[in-house]
């Protein structure tokens, strides 16, 4: 379980070659992971195509990140459904 702390956390976080401040209630280790994340995914839609820009890059992996949401909701949804009325 994630740790969630009461005053807000501060990191720096690198984007796309990009330093960006980062503030959450989450733990610092959260943050720093998210960020990396995030970099991660524009690297790897980069890699598989370098004709995109930086603003194409961000604009599709936030279009995939929200398929990742949506599907992972969706699949609790499903899941609740699941233990609650198939008991």
């Amino acid at each position: 379980m994630r740790e969630v702390c009461l005053k807000m956390v501060k990191v720096e976080v690198k984007i796309n070659g990009k330093t960006y401040n980062l503030v959450g209630r989450e733990n610092e280790e959260y943050l720093l992971k998210l960020g990396t994340y995030v970099d991660d995914k524009i690297n790897e839609v980069k890699t598989k195509n370098n004709r995109l820009n930086n603003e194409e890059a961000s604009a599709l992996v936030a279009l995939n990140i929200a398929d990742e949401l949506y599907k992972a909701d969706k699949n609790y949804i499903n899941l609740n459904y699941i233990v609650i009325y198939k008991k």
